[in-house]
C-alpha cells in the first residue's frame, strides 16, 4: 500500500515550532503520522529527524501554497479559511475545537485528543456548545488522535543526570509545579500548600518550572527557602520531572474536563505521580482507581463567602492527599510503575498504528 500524503495546518502559523502546548501537541501528531505517511505542514515536507522538522517560512499565502500539491488527507486546526478551501474529493479533518458549523458540516471527520471528547461530541453535550444545526444533522465521523509522547521521555529515568538535579534542589521530598505563574492564572493550589509545608514539612521543596510571565503579567512568588526555580528546555524536561517525587498540576494548567493534558502523560511516562483535580479525560491516562485525584471545582462563579469556603475545603483535601503520598513510599512506587505502563499507549508508535488504521479507512471511503 502506497504512503498517504497528508496536509496539516495549525491556525495561521506558516512555520510551526514547539513554543506552546498546542503547537507541541500538533507536532507530536505529525510525528506519529510521519511513520506511515508523507506529512506536509503548510506545504513543507515534515521530517521530525531534522532541526525544526525541516519546516520553513514562505512569502505566499497559506491557501495558495496548500493548492500547489494534491493530498489524500487535509487537516486543519482553527483556520477555517484554509479548511473551507480544501478539495471536496479528499478526506478533510477538522480539529473539534473551536466549534464551527460550516467546518463541522464540510469535515469528513472531526478530530479529538481524548475518548471523552469524542463521546461527548457524539452525545451532543451542552458543555461543548455545539450548534443546533450540527445536532440536527447527526454526528459525523469522529477520530481520536491522542496526544503523542515525545521520544525524549523514557520510563523511570533515574540516571546520574536526574540524581544531580535532585542533589542541586536539595530536600527530602520534591514537588514539581507545572503551570502558569501569571496573575490571570493564579496558582491557588501552590499558594494553599506553601505555608502549611513550610510549617510542618520544612525540608519539602517546591520545584517551580514555569517562570513568571511578561510585562504586566508577573506573579510575584513568595520568598521562601522551600521554593526552587528551575529553567529547562523540552529535552531536559524528562530528567527534571523524574527528579520529582510528585507533580502538582493546577486546575487551569489541566485545560478543560474533556480535552487532553500532555503534562499528565509526561509525568506518567517518568513514573511520577500527579496531584490534580479529577476529570474524565485525566482518568483515561491515570486509570479509574487512581488514588491521588482531587475533587476540585471551578471557583469563578462563586460568591466571595462560598469561594473562600471552597478554597479552604480544597486546601484540606490537598493536605490530606499530600500527607498520604509522602508517608506511603510503597504506594508511590506502585502507582508510578502503573503510570509508566499506561503511558506506553501514547508513544508515537502506538498512536501511529491507530491513526494509520483510521485514516486509511477514511481515504478508502472517499474513493469508493
Amino acid at each position: 500500500m502506497r504512503r498517504l500524503k497528508i496536509y496539516c495546518q495549525c491556525t495561521h502559523i506558516k512555520k510551526l515550532l514547539p513554543k506552546s502546548g498546542d503547537s507541541i501537541t500538533e507536532l507530536g501528531m505529525m510525528t506519529a503520522m510521519s511513520r506511515f505517511a508523507d506529512v506536509y505542514y503548510s506545504g513543507t515536507f515534515f521530517d521530525p529527524s531534522k532541526p525544526d522538522g525541516g519546516l520553513v517560512d514562505y512569502p505566499e499565502s497559506i491557501i495558495k501554497r496548500m493548492k500547489q500539491r494534491k493530498y489524500d488527507v487535509y487537516y486543519a486546526r482553527n483556520n477555517r479559511e484554509v479548511f473551507l478551501e480544501f478539495p471536496n474529493d479528499a478526506v478533510s479533518l477538522w480539529m473539534a475545537g473551536p466549534v464551527d458549523d460550516e467546518c463541522y458540516k464540510k469535515a469528513t471527520a472531526i478530530v479529538t485528543f481524548t475518548k471523552t471528547w469524542k463521546n461527548w461530541l457524539m452525545e451532543g453535550r451542552a458543555i461543548l456548545k455545539l450548534p443546533a444545526k450540527y445536532l440536527a444533522r447527526g454526528v459525523p465521523n469522529v477520530i481520536v488522535s491522542h496526544q503523542v509522547l515525545s521520544s525524549n521521555f523514557k520510563p523511570m529515568q533515574h540516571t546520574k543526570r536526574t540524581g544531580r538535579i535532585r542533589k542541586q534542589i536539595g530536600g527530602g521530598f520534591i514537588i514539581g509545579h507545572t503551570g502558569s505563574m501569571h496573575r490571570s492564572q493564579r496558582p491557588h493550589a501552590f499558594l494553599a500548600l506553601l505555608p502549611w509545608l513550610r510549617k510542618h514539612y520544612p525540608k519539602v521543596k517546591f520545584l517551580v518550572s514555569s517562570p513568571p510571565g511578561g510585562a504586566g503579567k508577573r506573579f510575584r512568588l513568595p520568598k521562601s527557602p522551600s521554593i526552587v526555580r528551575w529553567s529547562f528546555n523540552r529535552e531536559e524536561a524528562p530528567y527534571v520531572i523524574s527528579a520529582c517525587d510528585l507533580v502538582l498540576i493546577e486546575r487551569r494548567a489541566q485545560g478543560s474536563m474533556f480535552a487532553g493534558c500532555l503534562k499528565t502523560i509526561e509525568a506518567a511516562a517518568c513514573g511520577v505521580p500527579v496531584l490534580l483535580g479529577y476529570s474524565p479525560a485525566r482518568e483515561e491516562v491515570l486509570g479509574e482507581d487512581y488514588p491521588f485525584f482531587l475533587s476540585i471545582f471551578h471557583l469563578g462563579a462563586m460568591e466571595e463567602t462560598a469561594r473562600e469556603a471552597e478554597i479552604e475545603r480544597q486546601s484540606i483535601e490537598m493536605r490530606g492527599k499530600l500527607k498520604m503520598i509522602m508517608r506511603r513510599p510503597g504506594l508511590r512506587r506502585e502507582v508510578g510503575l502503573q503510570l509508566v505502563e499506561n503511558s506506553r499507549f501514547y508513544t508515537a508508535g502506538q498512536c501511529a498504528k491507530r491513526l494509520k488504521k483510521a485514516l486509511n479507512s477514511l481515504v478508502a471511503g472517499v474513493k469508493s
